[in-house]
């Protein structure tokens, strides 16, 4: 009879770095992590809350934007400056896809 808050961001990225083998049989590792998490839990009666990321606000930017050249600095270093500028883009709109199915889930789960 406990609520517990669940940042959604950690589970996503948890299960992200499933291995190649478990990726072939489950294309959607994450959705099926957050399924069982989320039984697991209900049947324990625990309310669960779960947190998104909102968008960046503008005092984070400048960290953000450190935090992506570090991240994708070492990816091809061959690409032409303006097909590197755009890598981290298509990474968050990926991110945001998973975050959205699992939104989608959670919401078909009742939470």
């Amino acid at each position: 009879n406990k609520t517990l808050a669940v940042d959604l961001s950690i589970w996503i990225c948890e299960n992200s770095a499933q291995t190649k083998s478990f990726c072939q049989t489950n294309t959607k590792p994450y959705l099926r992590a957050l399924f069982f998490r989320c039984k697991y839990l209900l049947e324990l009666n625990c309310k669960l809350i779960f947190v998104r990321e909102g968008d960046v606000i503008d005092l984070k930017q400048e960290t953000m934007k450190k935090r992506n050249q570090a991240r994708f600095a070492n990816e091809n270093t061959t690409q032409s400056q303006s097909t590197q500028s755009t890598k981290p883009i298509q990474k968050r709109s990926k991110y945001d896809s998973i975050a959205n199915e699992c939104c989608e889930l959670l919401k078909y789960l009742g939470i």
